[in-house]
């Protein structure tokens, strides 16, 4: 379809689709036990669904996490009772947070649209802004370039909320996954307005190669690690927020690589270094403090008010 923002591609899920699907999430969670088998086919239809609108995908981990590996000779138990480890049957509250999150997106009540921008612009041309990024066990920091130019940077300690909530150690290398993929999170809330991305647009973000596949599982909440995959369901409602699909790739030498890294390293204990010339003059952004309210994903979501539209 042609318009002001150029050729592209207007997805929509058919509203009685989400209306079944809906229904199935509700009869689902009323209950204290689901059906492995009716389970499948709502994370399958689910899955459909998430194949044009790609930001619920995380939000399906737990629920084939829950349903697979199922044996074919398993054989019900008696009706009304449900056994530890029972083969057919699941406990609602292993997938709870999933299916609410489903649930709302499903009704319109999640704050993101349910209708999907795809500009061809977007694709062929991709945003003329990029952000790198890095971690380390003391800090995050980030740049937001234009071109070959650094417009933006930031650097933050390791806050307490990071302690509390993802398990962090100021310090220690075995929290670098955790905070490498917190520092994607963070550039994508803090660069997102000054670099436009949103309406299809591709965000792309320079990260350490040897974190690459990592953060790329945390993305499709694949990652072995629950807290990963925490913050990946958090870059996934930000995505649908924006409408807008993040790319990953690997630092190259120069600017993206050295910079970022100086951020992140700004903590730690020791003499300070000098800048690199390329963020001389650049503007500081403030980084929020990270808290309840900061997390979006972490609890279910809250029901809307009886008189709240739906989002379209």
């Amino acid at each position: 379809n042609g318009g002001p923002h150029g050729r592209g591609v207007r997805v929509v899920v058919p509203a009685d689709r989400l209306d079944q699907m809906r229904e199935e999430a509700d009869r689902f969670l009323a209950g204290n036990v689901i059906s492995r088998k009716a389970l499948r086919s709502f994370a399958g239809g689910a899955s459909f669904i998430a194949g044009l609108v790609p930001f619920l995908r995380p939000f399906l981990g737990g629920l084939w996490a829950a349903v697979k590996d199922v044996d074919p000779a398993a054989q019900p138990d008696p009706a009304g009772r449900m056994r530890a480890g029972d083969p057919l049957k699941v406990w609602t509250p292993q997938v709870r947070w999933g299916l609410e999150w489903l649930r709302a997106f499903f009704t319109g009540t999640a704050g993101v649209p349910r209708v999907r921008v795809v500009r061809l612009r977007d694709l062929q041309f991709g945003s003329r802004f990029t952000a790198a990024v890095d971690a380390s066990p003391w800090g995050i920091g980030g740049l937001l370039m234009e071109g070959d130019v650094v417009v933006a940077c930031f650097a933050d300690r390791v806050q307490a909320d990071d302690v509390r909530r993802l398990g962090v150690v100021v310090g220690d290398h075995r929290s670098q996954a955790v905070l490498e993929g917190l520092v994607v999170l963070v550039a994508l809330r803090l660069f997102a307005g000054l670099a436009g991305w949103t309406a299809g647009c591709h965000a792309h973000l320079g990260v350490r190669s040897d974190s690459k596949a990592a953060l790329g599982a945390a993305l499709n909440l694949a990652s072995p690690g629950s807290i990963l995959n925490a913050i990946g369901a958090e870059i996934a409602y930000d995505q649908a927020l924006g409408d807008y699909l993040v790319d990953l790739f690997e630092h190259t030498e120069g600017v993206a690589n050295v910079s970022p890294d100086f951020l992140s390293r700004r903590f730690v204990p020791g003499p300070a270094k000098p800048a690199p010339a390329a963020l001389r003059g650049v503007p500081e952004l403030p980084v929020p403090v990270r808290g309840p309210e900061w997390w979006r994903t972490w609890a279910a979501p809250v029901a809307p008010p009886p008189e709240a539209g739906e989002f379209a």
